[in-house]
């Protein structure tokens, strides 16, 4: 009895769901908002690192060079550095100092940017065309003392 009353209450649920915001989402789901393709182009923001030494050298790095070991490099190095207000804490700017002399042992450091890009990849090609830098973050990495 139980089912048939449970089938019922769909059954109306159903036919008034065009009229009526539905009560409880037993029936239908939100909706996603699809893929972020669009007119054969998708869409993506990613970082260009460069390193720049205290001789003026400039030294271009990857994600992969700085994070690594985790599942979404990409994620993890977006968390700390994509607002200057956290790429800046002293925190962020020990670990950079460390991570980067790991890299560049023995190299006095200046700064560390990160140019945000905004990007987008045909998807027929696969060809990358970068459309604008969105943002930039810039840490001093100059002598801590």
């Amino acid at each position: 009895m139980l089912f048939l009353a449970t089938l019922g209450y769909f059954g109306v649920q159903t036919v008034l769901s065009p009229f009526i915001p539905e009560w409880y989402p037993g029936l239908f789901q939100p909706g996603f908002s699809g893929s972020p393709v669009k007119n054969n182009y998708l869409p993506a923001v990613e970082p260009d690192i460069t390193v720049t030494t205290a001789a003026g050298e400039q030294v271009d790095l990857s994600v992969s060079d700085l994070v690594s070991g985790t599942n979404n490099d990409l994620s993890v190095f977006r968390s700390g550095y994509f607002m200057q207000s956290t790429a800046q804490t002293p925190e962020s700017t020990a670990w950079l100092r460390d991570r980067i002399g790991r890299i560049l042992p023995g190299t006095a450091l200046s700064t560390f940017t990160v140019e945000w890009l905004d990007v987008r990849y045909d998807v027929d090609t696969k060809a990358r065309e970068v459309l604008d830098v969105s943002k930039t973050v810039t840490v001093d990495l100059g002598d801590p003392s």
